[in-house]
């Protein structure tokens, strides 16, 4: 299960809770589904055969909403509510193919959805979250302890200078929730970041004692490792880290929440992460 798919555990039964008929839509059911004021469809359902529906959250990457259109049209959508990622700002200037890619299919989803809901006369809210923990099934602070179970401690190129706002699950749901129930909130993009700045570093040591119950972290050169990434790139799990990553530990990754708390009633928590917020086999120390 995904980060996406853990906002989803907290966003279903919280809808529920105020009072919503809740359909979720997902190629397997989530937790929770069955129980009143939760029903659940396949991701393929056609049109027809999907009740009439007028708010809709997508917490599936945003890039995915034009497929929706039609059905959204037909339902009679009148909000929608997507999920994007801070990475439309913090990583335009990627060397990496891939992060270049994924920035354009962000943009190009944040620009669909806001010129089709104009057309439509229907109401849009953006978030972008920061870095997303929570449930251990996130791909920034589990691989951050994964790297430190292996290893024995974590390297730190240039000392991790950087600042971070890491957004737990939950608070990101809160956010969805909050951006359905706002008026103000139609039409307007906010950046949803967590409720504490620390740097990379702090981050890190903090993650790291979740999964270990210490904290060795190792000051490296950036240069030195910037070719061991490209070294580890090569064996199996690593592909994701790119040298762009050590580059951005310590660029400071900063937003201003003010927006989001005034419209959306966000109240993030500050990062303090857990055993439970790490994966499963970073506990268990396997490999």
């Amino acid at each position: 299960m995904g980060a996406r798919s853990e906002i989803g555990q907290h966003l279903l039964p919280m809808l529920r809770d105020a009072g919503w008929q809740v359909r979720a839509i997902s190629s397997r059911p989530p937790q929770g589904v069955g129980v009143a004021g939760i029903d659940w469809y396949r991701r393929d359902v056609a049109a027809q055969a999907f009740p009439q529906t007028r708010a809709w959250i997508f917490i599936a990457p945003i890039w995915i909403v034009p497929d929706w259109f039609d059905r959204m049209k037909a339902g009679g959508a009148h909000r929608v509510v997507a999920v994007s990622s801070t990475s439309v700002t913090t990583k335009t200037d990627s060397s990496t193919d891939a992060e270049r890619r994924t920035v354009a299919r962000l943009t190009q989803g944040e620009t669909a959805l806001r010129d089709w809901a104009q057309a439509q006369g229907v109401g849009w809210t953006v978030l972008r979250p920061t870095l997303i923990w929570g449930g251990g099934s996130d791909k920034n602070i589990s691989d951050i302890a994964r790297v430190a179970r292996r290893l024995g401690f974590l390297p730190m190129p240039g000392g991790g200078r950087g600042l971070r706002q890491p957004i737990h699950t939950a608070d990101v749901a809160a956010a969805c929730a909050g951006a359905l129930h706002s008026d103000t909130a139609s039409g307007h993009s906010y950046d949803i970041p967590g409720g504490e700045t620390l740097s990379y570093a702090e981050m890190a040591r903090r993650a790291c004692i979740a999964a270990t119950g210490r904290a060795r972290l190792l000051r490296l050169p950036v240069w030195s490792a910037r070719a061991a990434i490209r070294a580890g790139r090569r064996l199996k799990g690593n592909t994701h880290w790119t040298p762009d990553m050590i580059d951005r530990i310590n660029r400071d990754m900063v937003f201003d929440a003010a927006p989001a708390k005034r419209d959306l009633g966000h109240s993030p928590r500050g990062f303090a992460p857990v055993h439970s917020d790490v994966r499963r086999d970073v506990v268990r120390g396997e490999r």
